[in-house]
Order: C-alpha cells, then structure tokens, then sequence
C-alpha cells in the first residue's frame, strides 16, 4: 500500500446515510403520483364538451384605445400602432367574432437620451418607453375581468441624419409597442382560460 492510499476513506453506508436515500426517493415517488392529479393543461389548448376555447374567446375581444390629454402625432401613432398589434395578436389573423369581452388601454410614452457624445453635447442612443394601463371587461353586464400594466422598452441609435433619427425612433415605438402587445396578449389568454 502506497502512502497515499492510507489518506482516502472507505464510505461505508451508515444508517442516516440510507434513511435519507429512502426518504428522497419517497419524497420523488410522491411528487410524482401528485402531479398526476393536477389539472393543468395547455394555455391554447382545445376547448372540452361545454368550454369555449381561449383562441375563440381571444377573437371575441374588442380592443378600444383611450385617448388622455391633447392630440399628439407621436403617441396617437404608437397608439394606434399597439391597437394594431393587439388586434392582430388576439385574433391572429382569424377576423373577429362577436365581442364578449372589451380590451381598453391608456398609452403613455416618453424618450430619454442614454449616451451623449463627448465634446458635443449630443445624444448617441435613446430610449423610448411605453406604458399601457389596461382593463379587461364583460362586455354585457361591464364587470371587470382583468387589470393590469404593461411596459415596453426599446433603444435606438441617433445619428446626424435627420430622416434616420425619426425612422429610428418609429422603429422603436413599433418595437415597444410589439413587446407590451405581447405581454398583454398573454395575460388575457391566462385570464379568458379561468373564465
């Protein structure tokens, strides 16, 4: 025997040793035949006898903007620009059904500069941040289903050009605009699935 093989250690199974190996596997077993009984089942899934499916009353959303405060080019273009965007993403290209449910949001948006350039005093990249209050309603009897707030956030580069800076910009407010329809879109989904 070399001199090395005095310093390792045999392990030898002891009894807590064993006790808790049992114990894992119980515990594994258990969460096993738990979740058996669970009664989750895909967000887009196919409606059962009885059940509207969330994709039918998805389409049954009828979206209406809120207009706050003066008339402004930029926000009534984002505005109209997430109307879109949430048409298209509840319906998805289907067409509408007859409105069960109305989907109502109040848009605010701002840009801030994030980088000057040094010597100049001239913004570099901007952010342009949006922010959606939205509710969610029965459309017959006006009860409210869902409320909720949604942020979207897009950077964009500023340069010398004036055309590309405002290109830049709507490109932005598209992107923003996308990533909060999105957000919605999924939490309505959630909450027509437990109607």
């Amino acid at each position: 025997m070399s001199s090395s093989d005095h310093n390792i250690r045999r392990i030898r199974p002891t009894a807590p040793r064993l006790a808790l190996a049992a114990l894992a596997a119980l515990a594994a077993a258990l969460a096993v035949t738990g979740l058996s009984g669970c009664q989750v089942r895909p967000l887009y899934a196919t409606a059962g006898p009885g059940t509207v499916a969330v994709t039918d009353a998805m389409r049954a959303v009828r979206v209406e903007a809120i207009p706050v405060g003066e008339s402004d080019n930029d926000r009534d273009r984002i505005r109209q620009q997430l109307h879109e965007e949430l048409v298209s993403a509840l319906q998805g290209g289907a067409g509408a059904l007859p409105a069960t449910t109305v989907l109502r949001f109040i848009l605010t948006s701002q840009k801030a500069e994030l980088g000057l350039e040094e010597f100049r005093d001239v913004p570099v990249a901007n952010l342009v941040s949006i922010t959606v209050s939205f509710t969610l309603s029965d459309a017959e009897t006006g009860r409210t289903l869902l409320t909720g707030t949604g942020y979207g956030n897009a950077s964009f580069d500023f340069s010398s050009q004036r055309f590309a800076n405002i290109r830049a910009q709507r490109d932005a407010e598209n992107r923003a605009a996308a990533l909060v329809a999105t957000d919605i879109r999924t939490r309505v989904a959630a909450a027509l699935a437990t109607r």
